[in-house]
């Protein structure tokens, strides 16, 4: 079973790409996939900056939805 962190980094890749998310992690795209598989875990800050990510774009998502939905 995947890892919240495997989980995690996968949802992020899946937002930016994995080359982009890899270079603004400041990571190799080698060791993106490793934590991606569920391998190796990431460190704390970085798995706390793919949260941010996930959770931004998750927000931005709701909102996007919000705007669309007609008024009173």
């Amino acid at each position: 079973m995947p890892t919240v962190h495997a989980r995690a980094v996968r949802r992020a890749a899946e937002i930016f790409g994995e080359r982009e998310l890899a270079a603004r992690l400041g990571v190799t795209p080698k060791q993106l996939v490793l934590w991606m598989q569920g391998l190796a875990l990431p460190p704390n800050n970085v798995f706390l900056e793919v949260v941010d990510i996930v959770s931004e774009h998750a927000l931005r998502e709701l909102q996007q939805e919000d705007e669309k939905k007609p008024g009173p």
